[in-house]
């Protein structure tokens, strides 16, 4: 590697990100959801578009799936998992295991995360205080 020294200026910058989001409560038990992330780079435009659907069968437990488009990549399937013991938050998530079960030629790697919140005083607000969306 060779090394020159510049004396003239540099100007870089950093890339710009939009989100949108809208959810949809179905009952209190199951919910959509849509993400569209875009980043702006050198005057281009990449775009993400994620659909969620989430169930909480019992208020201690909650499971999501989800799909992912992103760039010209369609096969972006997701899990998540979420176990609520007293204070203790458990939780499993995966971007791409369920599509490589599904696709095992068409993916590159497989991504997990998982781990444990200490969850203190938060309470459950009531329904009356919680907020309304600006637009119906």
């Amino acid at each position: 590697m060779k090394f020159s020294a510049v004396n003239e200026p540099y100007t870089t910058y950093l890339s710009g990100k939009i989100y949108l989001g809208a959810a949809y409560e179905l009952n209190d038990m199951i919910k959509f959801g849509a993400v569209d992330r875009i980043r702006i780079y050198n005057n281009h435009f990449f775009n993400q578009l994620t659909l969620s659907a989430n169930v909480m069968p019992i208020q201690m437990f909650s499971a999501t799936i989800s799909y992912s488009v992103i760039g010209q990549d369609y096969m972006n399937f997701g899990l998540g998992l979420s176990l609520r013991l007293g204070p203790f938050n458990m939780y499993f998530i995966s971007d791409q295991a369920p599509s490589g079960y599904l696709f095992p030629d068409q993916i590159n790697s497989v991504n997990f995360r998982f781990g444990l919140n200490l969850v203190f005083g938060c309470a459950k607000i009531p329904k009356k205080l919680q907020d309304r969306p600006l637009v119906d």
